[in-house]
């Protein structure tokens, strides 16, 4: 018998921010409400490789990562309380401590700094917000046990 695919919904897709105590306690970020996404990322240097005994034929490459980079993009309804702990953040060059949560699964840790932020809306609707993280340093994948 074909075995299913084992999903989650999206949103236990979770992003949670660590609160900085010690033990750091994370919870999920409620700017991010609707929509979310984790993008990993290797960027690298690419060589094509010609045959020494036959060089007319056409050269495979071969690619070597030389780094890693996750970007993680949100959106939603705009949380409006959000905003006193996004703005500084967003003009400053700190990282914080995140979780991915990947349902039941596990969780990716490490840094992220805040890249952009955007707020929009119609006349009569209610305004949306966005945000876009870049890792910085290291993500560790956690699984649960």
């Amino acid at each position: 018998m074909a075995t299913l695919v084992s999903t989650i919904k999206g949103i236990q897709l979770k992003v949670k921010m660590g609160d900085g105590a010690s033990p750091e306690d994370f919870v999920p970020w409620c700017i991010i409400n609707t929509d979310r996404g984790i993008q990993w990322t290797s960027a690298g240097t690419t060589d094509e490789v010609p045959y020494c005994d036959e060089p007319d034929l056409v050269a495979w490459t071969q690619h070597t990562k030389n780094s890693l980079t996750g970007n993680i993009t949100g959106a939603g309804k705009l949380d409006v309380d959000s905003i006193d702990n996004v703005w500084p953040w967003y003009l400053g060059d700190d990282a914080k401590n995140l979780q991915i949560e990947v349902g039941t699964k596990g969780y990716w840790e490490g840094q992220w700094k805040l890249t952009d932020f955007g707020a929009n809306g119609g006349a009569k609707g209610l305004a949306d917000g966005s945000i876009s993280l870049v890792s910085h340093g290291p993500q560790t994948w956690v699984p649960n046990s």
